[in-house]
């Protein structure tokens, strides 16, 4: 399993937001999370299964996404439990989760 940092925007949408602290540049791609399943916290670090894919916007512009297949350790609230067995359970604080995690980049 790896981690991602997740988060939620006020619009409801997840994102990740992927850093090159070398080239100081930054971007934010959009995070697809399995159907039926909600974070339990609007922002943290979660192990997952996920891979990058792409999508075509309105414009005909082609933008990066990350598709998440299965988060694990009960850090999801389980909507649909057909989805996402693991069932849920809310994270503690999502800092200290964040704090301790080591730092992977998403490719």
């Amino acid at each position: 399993m790896r981690k991602l940092y997740i988060a939620k925007n006020k619009y409801g949408y997840y994102y990740c937001k992927i850093s090159n602290q070398h080239q100081k540049c930054d971007l934010i791609m959009s995070v697809n999370l399995p159907k039926g399943v909600e974070l339990a916290q609007n922002y943290g670090t979660f192990d997952c299964e996920y891979f990058v894919s792409c999508y075509k916007t309105k414009d005909g512009d082609i933008r990066p996404s990350i598709v998440v297949t299965k988060i694990v350790g009960g850090t999801a609230m389980d909507v649909n439990s057909n989805v996402n067995p693991e069932g849920a359970k809310a994270l503690t604080s999502a800092y200290d989760d964040y704090n301790n995690a080591t730092i992977e980049e998403p490719f």
